[in-house]
């Protein structure tokens, strides 16, 4: 009896380390980590994935509670970590969507997103479903599961410690993304400024105008007018941006793996 826990414990001790570093994960990445996704669900997910990984990974022996309370730590800190990277670089398109509709005005209008629960303008939501479009379509979902496979290569069970150099690794690619968004996002804003300016001596001009009730329309129809003559150049950026995934699930990883 003694030699079959002896035998099963470090497997066990795999399994849950495992599940822990997924668990994190799937909470944090979008769609998965929203709240119109059971918490029973994703808790199915990362321990089904973890299942799956266990035999690639073997046993792990952790007798020490203090080392295995460590790496506990150390596994919730890597799968979040992961997890919110993923998380920034697909919030891009939503970022760049709140400034586009800032500009038109269409924060007046907050639609609620069933999925988030979050509420948005109707441009956020539309760049935020290119995104993901993209996403899936470059097959970024496969290069989600082959990256936390690989970091256990990379960083493997017990090896890995939460430290700030992880933050050294996430400020630079939120700043990044805050950046494409910008770039995403500026001929419309720049196109509502001039419009915004030329309203502004119209109504000068005419003071007997409603230039109130005018302006929101005209600026409106011709933000999403500029919004979609510059839509191909911005799916490119998207797409861009996108595609540095695995590189940045490389850099978290090698960021908290103590070697």
């Amino acid at each position: 009896m003694n030699l079959a826990i002896h035998a099963v414990t470090p497997w066990l001790c795999t399994f849950g380390l495992l599940s822990i570093r997924c668990g994190a994960f799937f909470v944090l990445i979008p769609t998965l980590g929203g709240e119109a996704v059971p918490i029973r669900l994703r808790a199915a997910l990362a321990a089904l994935f973890s299942l799956v990984l266990v035999a690639l990974v073997g046993p792990v022996s952790l007798s020490d509670p203090i080392a295995l309370g460590a790496a506990a730590l150390g596994e919730t800190a890597l799968g979040a970590a992961l997890g919110l990277a993923v998380r920034i670089l697909l919030s891009l398109g939503e970022m760049a969507g709140e400034l586009a509709g800032m500009s038109m005005g269409l924060s007046f209008m907050q639609v609620a997103d069933p999925l988030t629960r979050e509420v948005g303008d109707g441009a956020a939501r539309l760049l935020g479903v290119f995104a993901l479009l993209l996403f899936l379509a470059i097959d970024g979902h496969h290069a989600l599961l082959l990256g936390l496979s690989e970091s256990l290569e990379e960083a493997p069970l017990g090896t890995v410690l939460p430290r700030a150099t992880c933050v050294a690794t996430l400020v630079p690619l939120l700043s990044s993304t805050i950046g494409a968004a910008t770039r995403i996002a500026a001929p419309v804003v720049v196109a509502l400024l001039l419009t915004n300016a030329a309203l502004a001596l119209l109504a000068r001009a005419a003071p007997q105008l409603n230039i109130f009730t005018l302006a929101f329309g005209v600026t409106v129809i011709i933000g999403m007018v500029v919004l979609a003559a510059a839509l191909a150049p911005s799916l490119g950026l998207l797409l861009a941006e996108l595609r540095r995934l695995p590189g940045v699930l490389g850099a978290v990883v090698g960021a908290l793996h103590v070697r």
